[in-house]
Order: structure tokens, then C-alpha cells, then sequence
């Protein structure tokens, strides 16, 4: 994938004391959710926003971002009603992060299905992606037979890249530790529950349901394209995936696994291959319509500010509202919220 005499730059400061910017808040029944990519997130992101009684289902038809399904919305905080922790007051966000009366939960998972799961979603069918998760995967070919995507051959040497330059792909937050994520050394968690225990993340959900008075439901989203993971990891990429993400081993407790030496031959039929390679070229144009939709809604909201601060200026505040109070309004408030 990248030379072999080729300087990677270090990409974290593993040192920073700041909670992770992904962090979403439902304010009105006090949690702070801490995001970790491919560990159920849509889910208790949509489970989140049912408990803090901000769910806007009609928005997810409104949106910009370039999701590739409805449950995928679930990540825009316009649907959700949560608020991301850049955006808290700084005494609300002090108090959340040091306070009993708030709670600071994440979810975390086993390396090995994560790391397989990340591969699956980012890499073999590649959806839209930000930018730095698109530098990261630049380079990732698919190993190909006759026209068909060898699907374990292609995990493996996408395994075998990451092992290679795991800052690299680290851009990629599905391919960072999930203690990097979430820093358990500086978040105070109340809960830190495993989503792939099911004693674990339902006992979660039911001490949710009992703070907010009513019974709440997770829904299983984004759920995989069939293809059984495990069946692609060998002691050899197990052994990649230990070393990887060897700090979530180590303080997360997970255990070690034994894994056949062989990898099976999982080539994708020729339907298969040609569904993939349109879902990608599908993603990428929803990436240029969302990207252009944004650049527009951008200068849209800029020359309505520039009206008002003329209207404004012109005939003072009365007058600036009865002008603005023409634009629609369900269309401003969408604008400015954003």
C-alpha cells in the first residue's frame, strides 16, 4: 500500500487531556455519550435520543449529510437533537464531566469483530467518509480473481497494511484504539459496558429506562452484509490485531483468541462484486451532492446575514424582523442550526 522506505508522519499527540470531540450530550436527562466507531453508536445514539425526548424523525429527510440509509442519520445531531460537547455551555460541559447527577457512558467491543466490522464498512464497500478517513484508506486495493473481489485475501492485506502503518490508517477513527477514543484516564465514566454482552448493554438500557420513567428500546442498526467475520481472522491477523490494538487489551481486559492457521478462499460472486463496486460509485456521488449541497446552504446563510445586517442598518431591529419574518421560517431555523 505505501512504500516500504516511505516517512509516516505521527498523527496523534497521545499525550492531549481533552475528551473526544465526538462526544454527544442528551442534556435533558444529563448523559454524556462517548462515541466509538463501530460499536454500536447509531444505535445508542438513536436510543439516546429518545431518552432525552429530542428525536426529529421528519429531519431525516432533510438533511445534507451524505448518508447512505435512513438509520444512518442517526449520526446528525439535527435528527438526534443532542448536542455535541464543542457546542455546550462551559459551565454545563464542567459540571457533566465532573458531577454525580450526570452520567458519562460508552460502549466498547472485542477488537477482533470491531476490526473486521471496520474493514467491512469502511473499506469493502467504502461509504462516504470524511476527509482524513479518506487519506487513510488511499492505497486499499481490492485482491481481485477474474473479475470477482477474493474477499479474504482482501482482508488480509488490508490487515497486513494496517499492521505495517497503523498510524496511517488511524486516521480512520473506526481503525483507532477505543481507549485513544474514549481516554478512560481522563472520563469519569458511570458506564463503560460491553455492546456485544448482551447482560451488559441491556442492563444499561433498562437503568436508562428507569431515569427517564418510561421504557426505551435499542434498535439494531447498521448491521453488517452478511459475510460471517470471524471466519476471516487467522492467528496471523489475530496476532495484527493484539498488537494493534494492544492497548485495549490491556485496559479493557479483553481476552486473546485462538485462530486456525488457514484462511478460507471467500471470493464474491460476479453479482456480488458488481452490487459492491455500484454502492461505491453511489456513495461517491452522494458525497459530491453533499458536499455541494452544503457549499450552497453556506452562502445561502451568509447572504441572509448580510441582509439582516443591512435591514439592520437601514431601517433598525422592527423592521429587521418583519423582513426576516418573509423568509420561511422552518427554513431558517434549519439554516442557523446547523
Amino acid at each position: 500500500m505505501f512504500a516500504d522506505d516511505e516517512v509516516v508522519p505521527e498523527h496523534y499527540d497521545y499525550s492531549y487531556s481533552e475528551p473526544s470531540p465526538t462526544c454527544v450530550v442528551a442534556e435533558n436527562c444529563k448523559v454524556f455519550y462517548f462515541e466509538v466507531p463501530k460499536v454500536a453508536s447509531s444505535a445508542l445514539k438513536l436510543l439516546l435520543a429518545d431518552a432525552n425526548g429530542t428525536y426529529r424523525p421528519d429531519e431525516r429527510f432533510d438533511t445534507l449529510h451524505a448518508n447512505t440509509s435512513i438509520e444512518q442519520t442517526a449520526h446528525n445531531v439535527e435528527v438526534t437533537g443532542l448536542t455535541r460537547i464543542a457546542k455546550l455551555k462551559p459551565a454545563v460541559r464542567e459540571e457533566g464531566l465532573a458531577s454525580p447527577d450526570w452520567w458519562r457512558v460508552a460502549g466498547i467491543r472485542d477488537p477482533y469483530s470491531r476490526f473486521y466490522s471496520g474493514w467491512e464498512n469502511r473499506i469493502l464497500l467504502m461509504p462516504p467518509a470524511r476527509r482524513l478517513e479518506r487519506i487513510a484508506r488511499i492505497g486499499v486495493t481490492d485482491v481481485m480473481e477474474d473479475g470477482q473481489i477474493n474477499a479474504s485475501q482482501s482482508f488480509l492485506k488490508f490487515a497486513r497494511d494496517v499492521a505495517r502503518h497503523p498510524d496511517k490508517f488511524r486516521l480512520d477513527g473506526h481503525f483507532n484504539t477505543q481507549k485513544f477514543t474514549i481516554r478512560p484516564d481522563i472520563v469519569n465514566y458511570t458506564h463503560l459496558f460491553r455492546v456485544d454482552v448482551a447482560e451488559e448493554i441491556n442492563g444499561f438500557v433498562a437503568q436508562l429506562s428507569e431515569r427517564v420513567g418510561r421504557q426505551l428500546t435499542l434498535h439494531r442498526l447498521n448491521e453488517s452484509i452478511g459475510l460471517r467475520g470471524t471466519q476471516f481472522i487467522t492467528a496471523e491477523i489475530g496476532k495484527i490485531i493484539e498488537d494493534v490494538f494492544a492497548d485495549d487489551f490491556e485496559t479493557f481486559g479483553f481476552e486473546t483468541k485462538s485462530f486456525p492457521s488457514e484462511l478460507p478462499e471467500v471470493i464474491l460472486t460476479p453479482i456480488e462484486t458488481n452490487l459492491i463496486m455500484q454502492y461505491r460509485a453511489i456513495s461517491e456521488r452522494l458525497s459530491v451532492v453533499s458536499r455541494t449541497g452544503f457549499a450552497r446552504e453556506k452562502r445561502l446563510v451568509g447572504m441572509l446575514r448580510k441582509e439582516h445586517k443591512e435591514v439592520q442598518r437601514r431601517a433598525g431591529g422592527r423592521y429587521a424582523l418583519g423582513e426576516l419574518a418573509k423568509v420561511p421560517t422552518a427554513r431558517l431555523r434549519s439554516l442557523f442550526r446547523r
